[in-house]
């Protein structure tokens, strides 16, 4: 972990502990000005005899509020159509709106526990998005219990919208999605998808 976010980290949580609270002006001070930078594993196993399962990356960065992030998946842009998938791999940008770090988020930062902040944390936000030739948008929120989310994504030939949730499994992060995807504008000829993803 970054030494600046430990020692960060460390401030934060004294002064937690002598506000007693998890609100107020040292977190409102302190988090607009913590970068951040974090990369990890993701898995799209196959899901029939005739998917092919793909092993890449994802990678978080930004400060405060503002973060990009970006999923590479090796080998995909040789099985995928270039309009929806290149070798560049899958971007974006978002915006937290608000969130609400508490004492369960500094002491699972403390423990080098990331995946533990992130559920241990209220927040809700935006994010945009572009792969290909499309391009997408969408919003999450989490109340510290459950993480939901929606999404729009509008290609050059097929359209998709549906619902994400985000589960701690373990150290990792199971992805639950429930969308549709039709012909682009033919929302009438809708197809549905339940998936998981791993991250």
């Amino acid at each position: 972990m970054d030494k600046r976010i430990i020692l960060i980290s460390a401030v934060v949580l004294l002064g937690l502990l002598a506000a007693g609270t998890a609100s107020g002006a040292l977190i409102n001070l302190v988090f607009p000005e913590i970068p951040y930078n974090y990369t990890s594993y993701v898995t799209i196993p196959a899901h029939s005899q005739n998917e092919e399962s793909f092993v890449g990356y994802y990678r978080i960065n930004g400060t405060g509020k503002d973060f990009n992030f970006k999923i590479v998946l090796p080998g995909a842009e040789n099985n995928e159509d270039p309009l929806c998938y290149t070798i560049d791999g899958l971007n974006g940008t978002g915006e937290l709106d608000r969130i609400n770090i508490n004492y369960n988020t500094v002491a699972a930062l403390w423990n080098r526990n990331i995946t533990g902040a992130v559920f241990a944390t209220p927040m809700n936000g935006t994010f945009t998005t572009h792969c290909g030739n499309w391009t997408g948008y969408g919003n999450f929120s989490n109340n510290g219990t459950y993480f939901p989310g929606q999404f729009k994504i509008d290609g050059p030939v097929t359209d998709f919208r549906g619902s994400f949730q985000f589960v701690q499994d373990g150290k990792r992060i199971k992805i639950l999605a429930d969308y549709v995807y039709y012909p682009h504008l033919q929302d009438q000829l809708a197809k549905r998808v339940v998936n998981t993803f791993y991250m």
